[in-house]
């Protein structure tokens, strides 16, 4: 078995890979600079490699960024995915594709079903589901969808690696949104899935695969601090509206696990558990 994991450098694919690495799972993993999923040759590039399973973990990430770059947004979290569902087809092999809760609108306070209305409020949520419709019309019966939320690890840049830089920093207060409702989602635990499900497939389509259970940015931060033995006395929750950006991030996206119910594998454990279980990675790396 030879996996091809896409978007190399990002925090999933790593965490993948080190995993991948513990079984001597063979695998790929490059990078945009040595696989561009939005450049035409990449094709016939996925075709040489000759993979037995792709797991797409490139994705434009950065929403507020999205909205001013909403061409690239398009092309890599829709064009992108639908050339790698296209190629998978071709060869024969499995394709998991991960998307977002931003596909939902996000605003009613509710547990967002699977087949829930998709209004994503932002170009990062129209992008990503788009990238989802053309997954599922060019390869449905091969593809597995992810929907994850909030994704942090050990590595690259995510909510809990700029908490940490900023208590760092020293000194200034660390405003934190206190009323947006999320998944906080470990990638080790969405990575260790990933593996779970190539080893024992389930049907194709889409899951959620997120870490269970609700929380707010500053929720997150505050039982970070208190599993790491850090002072919160810098934290201070405050509304989204008190933060100067033309982009409203949508109010809550928790999205509801009991997909998981109709497969062999449990829903993803609570986000307090799996933040525990990292914890030691995210310290170990930044010392």
């Amino acid at each position: 078995m030879k996996w091809l994991i896409t978007g190399g450098s990002g925090q999933l694919a790593s965490t993948l890979s080190i995993l991948l690495e513990r079984e001597n799972t063979p695998f790929l993993a490059p990078n945009k600079r040595t696989l561009d999923i939005t450049e035409s040759g990449a094709e016939k590039q996925i075709i040489r490699i000759n993979p037995t399973l792709i797991v797409n973990c490139a994705a434009f990430t950065d929403v507020e960024l999205a909205e001013y770059h909403k061409d690239d947004a398009f092309k890599i979290n829709a064009v992108g995915p639908g050339m790698l569902a296209e190629v998978a087809k071709k060869i024969g092999i499995p394709f998991i594709h991960i998307s977002t809760d931003y596909v939902f609108a996000g605003d009613v306070d509710k547990e967002w079903t699977i087949k829930d209305n998709k209004v994503p409020a932002s170009v990062y949520g129209k992008s990503k589901l788009q990238g989802e419709v053309y997954v599922n019309e060019i390869y449905p019966e091969g593809s597995i969808i992810f929907r994850t939320a909030w994704l942090y690890s050990e590595f690259g840049s995510n909510f809990i690696t700029k908490i940490m830089s900023k208590l760092n920093q020293g000194g200034e207060v660390i405003r934190i949104v206190n009323d947006q409702y999320g998944q906080p989602t470990s990638a080790l635990s969405l990575a260790s899935r990933i593996i779970e499900v190539a080893k024992s497939p389930i049907t194709p389509g889409i899951y959620h695969a997120t870490n269970s259970g609700r929380a707010t940015r500053y929720d997150f931060a505050m039982k970070f601090a208190e599993l790491a033995g850090i002072s919160t006395s810098r934290f201070v929750g405050v509304a989204s509206k008190d933060f100067a950006s033309k982009f409203v991030r949508p109010q809550f996206t928790v999205l509801d696990n009991s997909c998981w119910s109709e497969t062999d594998f449990p829903a993803l454990p609570s986000w307090e558990v799996a933040l525990e279980e990292v914890l030691p990675r995210i310290i170990g790396k930044a010392v």
